[in-house]
């Protein structure tokens, strides 16, 4: 994903789907013992966060759905927002909860448990 992203530039989405670089991916479930590299992003969660709005079916709005709720629009912002000084102090503040965080791979699991109900 590096010298790709590099060289695409910056108007371009790189998706780690194998969970290293990207805040999601990266916060999958564990799936055995050892983590790393065997988590794998659901496409329909990469199209959530980048795809238009217009070509979005249901899965994705229901991904979409579960990615504007409070626990990953938390640390969405964390990452997304463009770095002030404010909010460079929100982040050392949540970083404990965040970096803890743990999300379901599927949609509407992830839905329930970041939105609750």
């Amino acid at each position: 994903i590096g010298v790709g992203a590099a060289v695409a530039g910056p108007d371009v989405w790189v998706i780690d789907q194998r969970g290293l670089a990207d805040p999601i991916a990266s916060r999958l479930a564990i799936i055995g013992e050892v983590p790393g590299h065997q988590k794998a992003l659901p496409f329909v969660i990469a199209q959530a966060r980048f795809e238009r709005e217009d070509l979005a079916s249901s899965d994705v709005l229901a991904a979409r759905r579960a990615l504007s709720c409070a626990k990953v629009r938390e640390l969405l912002d964390a990452v997304d927002e463009p770095l002030t000084p404010a909010r460079f102090v929100k982040n050392i503040f949540s970083a404990p909860r965040l970096t803890t965080l743990r999300l379901a791979s599927e949609p509407a699991d992830l839905e329930r448990q970041s939105c609750g109900g």
